[in-house]
């Protein structure tokens, strides 16, 4: 069985961990005991590096997949929501739509509202 989180940091061995999946384990454990993966900034990394992983939507391709990742819904889930087809769905998240149906338009606008 795995030592604690605890237990790490008592043991000279397992605190001297610093490659592979025993520091990446060790590392999760303590931070999940402690509470400390809670008290992190979210994405507090885009400043250090510069890139952001999650730009602002432009197009409404783009803020139809913000929302989809935003709310955890996969593609086929929005287009039982929509009542359209998985392919559907799937263009006009790519922006691949060259002449969008009014309907679509609309019911696609009405999703994304708020974005």
């Amino acid at each position: 069985m795995p030592p604690m989180a605890s237990e790490v940091s008592s043991k000279p061995l397992l605190r001297g961990l610093t490659t592979g999946f025993g520091a990446r384990w060790a590392v999760g454990v303590a931070q999940a005991e402690t509470g400390l993966s809670k008290r992190l900034a979210p994405f507090s990394h885009i400043s250090f590096l510069g890139y952001d992983p999650n730009p602002e939507p432009r197009t409404l391709g783009e803020r139809i997949k913000a929302k989809r990742r935003r709310e955890g819904l996969t593609l086929r889930e929005v287009a039982l929501r929509l009542e359209v087809d998985l392919g559907t769905v799937m263009a006009w998240e790519k922006d691949e739509v060259r002449k969008p149906f009014p309907r679509y338009v609309r019911l696609f606008e009405q999703f994304v509202e708020g974005v």
